[in-house]
């Protein structure tokens, strides 16, 4: 990590929520312990498509989910 705090952005990886919604974490700031099953390997060091923000994400308006929920 190079900063541990947060403020740089490089640490950012894609976790699960609970409600299923992909969000990209920072994992110095949230983490750095992750649920592994919770953790989407495969697509580190990119933004999945269906990642809460990612351009083109519609997964909110079809589902009622609100957008800025936290991912616990």
């Amino acid at each position: 990590m190079a900063c541990g705090t947060g403020i740089c952005m490089t640490c950012v990886i894609p976790v699960v929520g609970g409600d299923g919604i992909t969000r990209m974490v920072r994992s110095c700031v949230d983490g750095p312990v992750f649920r592994g099953e919770q953790v989407r390997f495969d697509d580190v060091g990119s933004i999945p498509f269906d990642a809460l923000g990612a351009p083109g994400w519609k997964g909110a308006a079809g589902r009622g989910v609100e957008q800025d929920r936290d991912i616990a």
